[in-house]
This record gives C-alpha cells, sequence and structure tokens, in this order.
C-alpha cells in the first residue's frame, strides 16, 4: 500500500516537474529566409506600352517542422487570400504568372482597341505589391506585418495592412477569441471605444461621429492587432471606423486596462516578456 502510494506520489510529482520545465523552457530559435520576387509585362509589343508590374516579398521560416508549416501557410493564405501547398517561392511565383496572365486577358484586347484613338495609358498601368515582413519584437511570439499596395489603372492607391501574432513554441495563430475570455467583447467594446474618443480629444459617440467616425458601424473588436510589449494596438483599415480620407486607424490598450479579460493563458504569456 505504502509502496503503491510512494510511486504515485513520485509520478504526479514528474508530471509537475516536465510541465514546469515545459513552461520555463525557452522557446526555439526561429531562423527566417527573404524571397523576393518581381516581375512585369507590357500589354503589347509596342515600347511604350502600358505595364503590369508585380513585386512579391516574404520572410519565411526556414524550418520544415510543424511551425514552420503552420506560420508560413498561413502567412502565405493571408498574402495570397487562398490556401496555400506550395513552398514559399513557387507560391510567390505562380501568384505572380497568374496576376499577370490576368492583367492581359482582361485588357490587352481593350487596350489594342482604344489606341487606335486617343487612351490614356494611364488607365491601363497596373501595379501591385504584397509584402510579408518578420516583426523581431520579442521571442515569445512570431509576428508578420503584410502589406497589400495597389495602384490600378486610374483608380486612387489603396494600402492595406494585416497583423499576425504566432505562438513562437506551438505556430498557433493567436485571435480576438483566443486571447480574450469568452463574453467579454462588450467591456472589450467599451475600452476600445474609449481609447478612440481620447485618442480623438472628444467626449461622445456624437461627437466621435460628428468628426468621421462610426457613422456607419459600430465599435468592434478586430482581429487584425499586434501584441507589443505593454499593450495591443488594433488596426483598422481605411473604411473601417472612419472615411477613406481620414486614413487607417489604430487603437492602443495596455495589458494592465485589458487584465480582466485575458485569458489566463495569454496573461502567463506576458509575464515571461
Amino acid at each position: 500500500m505504502k509502496q503503491n502510494m510512494l510511486i504515485g506520489m513520485l509520478a504526479f510529482g514528474s508530471i509537475l516537474m516536465a510541465s514546469a520545465c515545459k513552461e520555463t523552457t525557452p522557446p526555439p530559435k526561429h531562423e527566417f529566409q527573404t524571397l523576393q520576387t518581381e516581375r512585369s509585362e507590357r500589354l503589347n509589343k509596342d515600347s511604350d506600352a502600358p505595364s503590369g508590374r508585380i513585386r512579391i516579398e516574404m520572410d519565411y521560416l526556414t524550418a520544415q517542422d510543424s511551425i514552420g508549416r503552420s506560420v508560413n501557410g498561413t502567412v502565405m493564405q493571408r498574402m495570397y487570400e487562398r490556401t496555400v501547398t506550395q513552398t514559399p517561392q513557387a507560391a510567390a511565383d505562380s501568384f505572380a504568372t497568374a496576376y499577370l496572365k490576368r492583367y492581359r486577358e482582361d485588357l490587352q484586347e481593350l487596350y489594342n482597341q482604344e489606341k487606335k484613338t486617343q487612351v490614356t495609358k494611364a488607365w491601363y498601368e497596373y501595379n501591385r505589391t504584397i509584402a510579408a515582413r518578420h516583426i523581431p519584437d520579442t521571442k515569445e511570439l512570431v509576428q508578420y506585418e503584410v502589406t497589400h499596395s495597389f495602384h490600378e489603372g486610374g483608380a486612387a492607391p489603396y494600402e492595406e495592412k494585416l497583423f499576425l501574432n504566432f505562438d513562437a513554441r506551438s505556430g498557433a495563430l493567436l485571435t480576438a477569441d483566443s486571447i480574450f475570455k469568452k463574453g467579454s467583447h462588450i467591456e472589450l467594446e467599451a475600452l476600445l471605444l474609449q481609447a478612440l474618443e481620447k485618442e480623438q480629444n472628444v467626449e461622445s459617440l456624437e461627437e466621435l461621429r460628428e468628426k468621421g467616425f462610426l457613422r456607419l458601424t459600430n465599435i468592434y473588436a478586430t482581429d487584425n492587432f499586434l501584441l507589443q510589449e505593454k499593450g495591443i494596438r488594433f488596426y483598422y483599415q481605411r473604411d473601417e471606423l472612419a472615411s477613406y480620407e481620414a486614413g487607417p486607424v489604430e487603437i492602443y490598450l495596455t495589458y494592465k486596462k485589458l487584465k480582466n479579460i485575458l485569458t489566463d493563458k495569454t496573461k502567463d504569456l506576458w509575464s515571461r516578456f
């Protein structure tokens, strides 16, 4: 009986020690490599014909383990807006080829017809850039800024940014659902609204709307955020919370303000910063 109890206590102690070691073991060191793909193609053989141009840049994890596959796969999904099973270089080459093919198919015939008259070539100039850059801020996280830039034809140039935060130990993508407690969205939205009012130096929702904010939507928590040393920076694209002319909107909340609605796992992560 005593022997069985002793064995049980030793086993339980081993589990606790293993768990403790897992939490205190530093995350693996991740190595990155940068790829660049840049291509351009004219709509026809004329030396002064308009061109389609695309540039792709990506910092990718070199390791082919589960973390590398998870992070690279998610980053490429956000870059190309589809599920990708290719290697980073193959995916970039494939997307660039498809982009220029669509450019020719959509515009070549129309341009060849209109060039016989007075045509505005600027309407046929297409430029696109996709960049995924690693943000080397903390060993506990693998973080990315993914930028999409467009200037296609006569339309005004447009840029959007996406931020991705991965657990460096598992490669799991951290979302609002995973870092905030279930049912905490009302409190989180109240904190975001309060911070936006302070940033805009107003004291009410009505005053915010007078300045062009939240006229077509209520405040909401976006999954597009960057986890920083002392808080979270929420990033909203043009047109999300305000007019296009107002540009993107950033709202910063400290972990101190968020401590009551962060999950226990998230709190533990920040304690290791």
